[in-house]
């Protein structure tokens, strides 16, 4: 019984060595491993946001608590795009590599945005520039993250989720024409609404999107090592 109990206790032990060995060694898995803990952090930059806008008002008393949970927010997403980026590179090709490049870029555009409108804020005409910056950025880079993941559920056969970054992507610009119609036709009960409740949905619609993060690049990483090579290739009929 005692030599069982220890055969049973090195189990995991040598399974946790055999992982860290893995991440030392294999440039995908680390990339992977970067993503997904940029998208914890987004999570938990959703759930600060989500008990700002619900239990603590925090930004209600102190308004500069606002500025650093958005920037916190979006700096989340600096490893994210910097940890597609290589993987695509380093594990795609053709199209799936070319809209994950896209995501990159677009993405930390919209980090740089968001730095860019805290750090401007007050400048009237500066501050509507970046603003419009901040919208096209986030809209590109959701988009492309969408596209990319498409590409890889046709090509791969693999369950991975799209529409709900485009949706974040355009969430932000449809409240804003939502509300602008809401003010213009005079409607106080939609434009209360939106008020109310666009920083809870957008928090939640955080979380979400960092939980897709987490289960769908774990489903590329059981992909990846399921074909135990480093560089991998989509279907020829489906490269397209």
């Amino acid at each position: 019984m005692v030599q069982t109990d220890q055969a049973t206790r090195k189990i995991p032990a040598t399974n946790f060595s055999s992982f860290v060995q893995k991440l030392k060694t294999n440039s995908v898995n680390k990339h992977i491993l970067v993503i997904i803990l940029g998208s914890i952090i987004f999570i938990v930059a959703g759930f600060l946001n989500f008990s700002d806008e619900y239990f603590k008002g925090w930004s209600q008393q102190e308004p500069v608590i606002g500025y650093l949970l958005f920037g916190f927010t979006v700096l989340a997403l600096v490893p994210i795009s910097i940890g597609i980026k290589k993987l695509v590179n380093l594990a795609f090709t053709n199209h799936i590599r070319k809209n994950g490049n896209h995501t990159s870029l677009w993405l930390l555009l919209y980090a740089g945005a968001v730095l860019l409108d805290l750090l401007l804020a007050g400048w009237p005409l500066v501050s509507i520039l970046s603003m419009v910056l901040l919208v096209v950025s986030r809209v590109f880079g959701f988009y492309f993250l969408s596209k990319m993941f498409s590409k890889i559920r046709l090509s791969f056969k693999i369950k991975v989720a799209s529409f709900i970054y485009l949706f974040y992507g355009i969430f932000y610009l449809l409240t804003s024409i939502i509300g602008g119609i809401a003010t213009l036709a005079q409607d106080d009960i939609m434009t209360n609404l939106i008020f109310v409740f666009n920083g809870i949905f957008e928090s939640a619609l955080i979380v979400l999107v960092g939980l897709f993060l987490i289960i769908d690049f774990y489903r590329i990483w059981k992909l990846l090592n399921k074909d135990s090579v480093s560089v991998i290739s989509p279907k020829k009929n489906n490269a397209s």
